[in-house]
């Protein structure tokens, strides 16, 4: 019985137990990037010097898998550029972290609405970033903008 065991159960031991540090280290982060689907729209946009005149920035994380993903969504601004998130206005930056339940549940999505305005004098050209980290990594997305007084 001993002799058995030694023959067919410590290797299969042995094998099980690489297989642990191989589902923590490369299949989780690769099924956190097949679940989490990021949208981000439109790719460029006209900001003017009023809320209400200016298109918003859309951004939705979707969680298409069965686990629970915590993120950070950060949203770097131009020069001159104002949002409003949830009441409050940003002027450099947007810092935002969430989570999203896994699918099927109403709150398997995050959907953000973010409002803009320029504050400037004249007409330029600018970007904003669009960075979600995870813990598999993170996704960036540009979005150009044309900034446009009043």
């Amino acid at each position: 019985m001993g002799k058995i065991l030694i023959l067919y159960g410590l290797p299969m031991v042995t094998v099980g137990a690489m297989g642990i540090p191989y589902r923590r280290k490369i299949q989780s982060p690769l099924q956190t990037l097949r679940d989490l689907n990021i949208k981000i729209a439109p790719t460029e946009l006209k900001i003017f010097s009023v809320f209400q005149e200016s298109e918003p920035l859309f951004v939705k994380v979707e969680n298409q898998g069965r686990d629970i993903h915590k993120y950070t969504l950060r949203v770097d601004l131009p020069e001159e550029v104002i949002a409003k998130y949830d009441g409050q206005e940003f002027a450099d930056e947007i810092v935002n972290e969430g989570e999203v339940k896994p699918e099927g549940r109403p709150d398997s999505a995050a959907r953000y609405n973010i409002r803009l305005k320029y504050s400037g004098n004249e007409i330029r050209s600018g970007l904003i970033e669009v960075q979600i980290e995870h813990s598999a990594g993170s996704v960036e997305k540009d979005v150009e903008t044309l900034l446009v007084p009043q």
